[in-house]
């Protein structure tokens, strides 16, 4: 992280409890930016306000190496995979579209599925 001239702390997880505890900070499940807070020397001195949104992020992975599926006997059963970007975008990434009209009219935010056709 010096490259991006950023400050890189860590800690261990007990030590990030016992932070949250002297704070009287809730243990909330599926909420980590409490203990994420807590992490490090910084840790000591958290004010937390619940109007800040929280950045979330999701890993979805880089594609497949497998070529073609096989059968039982190991012979393939389908060709290669053709394309792993339709117009810039691939499987995954988040999306924004603008529907004018019919059942879906709107605008719609979500995850792309890239077909080989060219639709997704």
């Amino acid at each position: 992280m010096d490259e991006l001239g950023l400050l890189l702390e860590s800690g261990t997880g007990g030590m990030a409890k016992y932070k949250r505890i002297r704070q009287r900070y809730p243990k909330a499940h599926g909420i980590d930016r409490i203990d994420a807070a807590c992490v490090g020397g910084s840790g000591a001195k958290v004010v937390l306000d619940s109007k800040i949104p929280i950045l979330t992020t999701t890993a979805l992975g880089g594609g497949s190496r497998q070529m073609c599926h096989l059968d039982n006997h190991g012979f393939s059963r389908s060709k290669p995979k053709a394309v792993k970007r339709v117009s810039g975008f691939q499987t995954g990434d988040t999306v924004r579209v603008v529907i004018e009209e019919g059942k879906y009219r709107g605008v719609q935010v979500g995850g792309a599925v890239v077909r080989e056709r060219g639709h997704f």
